[in-house]
């Protein structure tokens, strides 16, 4: 036998409104993600992003962080082909991003004001080492910041000439 509640919950169910079509969420320009998505000398690095299925938290304006990205060009040199980022997987592609990221959005003087700066990534094992040798920075003794930062909405980012690792 069946109850007359579960029947009027039946019929309101039947009778509500149709579930709307799937809104698609726009990433803005001044993201970091939107950023590296139009920029064409990132286009590797952004793959690496859509990869590890972070593109929508890059994109959030909330996202508040500091990013180090290596250009298509400088990738080729350390890497010899696109091979690398092709057959990468999710996880290698995520935590090779948290060690290119800081929680949050650390501005040249930041890093350029000591001798000698330690800053953890986002990936709590790896740590990069800013050494400031007279307005020339390298970062972990191998790779040299290259150009000024770019700040975005929810971030800034830094190019580098090669990529770092993550310690696992």
């Amino acid at each position: 036998m069946v109850s007359y509640s579960s029947y009027w919950t039946y019929q309101r169910i039947i009778q509500a409104e149709p579930i709307p079509e799937k809104i698609v969420c726009q990433i803005k320009s001044d993201t970091i993600s939107g950023y590296l998505k139009e920029h064409p000398d990132y286009q590797l690095f952004s793959w690496m992003i859509k990869k590890a299925d972070m593109e929508l938290k890059m994109g959030n304006e909330q996202f508040d962080a500091t990013l180090f990205v290596v250009s298509d060009e400088n990738l080729r040199k350390q890497f010899g082909s696109d091979d690398f980022f092709i057959n990468m997987d999710k996880n290698q592609a995520y935590n090779i991003l948290y060690a290119h990221l800081l929680n949050r959005k650390i501005s040249k003087q930041t890093l350029t004001g000591q001798r000698l700066t330690k800053i953890y990534t986002k990936n709590e094992k790896t740590e990069i080492m800013f050494l400031n040798n007279y307005g020339d920075i390298t970062l972990n003794n191998m790779s040299k910041l290259l150009k000024e930062n770019v700040r975005l909405q929810n971030g800034i980012i830094y190019d580098i000439d090669k990529m770092l690792f993550p310690i696992f």
